[in-house]
């Protein structure tokens, strides 16, 4: 799942910026030092969409935002959850790390 969020964010910036910087040039030469007002009120209009729809996530453990972004009934470790399961439950990975005590061979 994380590599898929990735994935759809950097191929998503690229597009936006290739979109701005095509617009950009013909924008300024439509409506000259208003494109710039353009661009201010589109960075403006993200603030109260950012402010509403967005989860605070300072101050809460990795193991909290997880249980906010899981469904209902679904759980870290379980083989439904679509963000972590079969051989890299937690479960599992705490099993082969063993007692924890790390050895470094020199």
């Amino acid at each position: 799942a994380r590599s898929r969020g990735t994935s759809i964010s950097v191929s998503s910036h690229w597009t936006w910026n290739f979109f701005v910087v095509m617009i950009t040039p013909v924008l300024i030469n439509r409506i000259g030092w208003k494109t710039f007002l353009v661009w201010m009120a589109l960075a403006f209009s993200f603030v109260p969409i950012i402010h509403f729809y967005y989860v605070e996530t300072s101050n809460i453990s990795l193991e909290d935002i997880d249980k906010i972004f899981l469904k209902d009934g679904e759980s870290y470790g379980s083989e439904s959850s679509s963000t972590v399961g079969g051989e890299h439950s937690p479960e599992r990975m705490a099993a082969e790390k063993g007692d924890g005590r790390h050895v470094e061979q020199v």
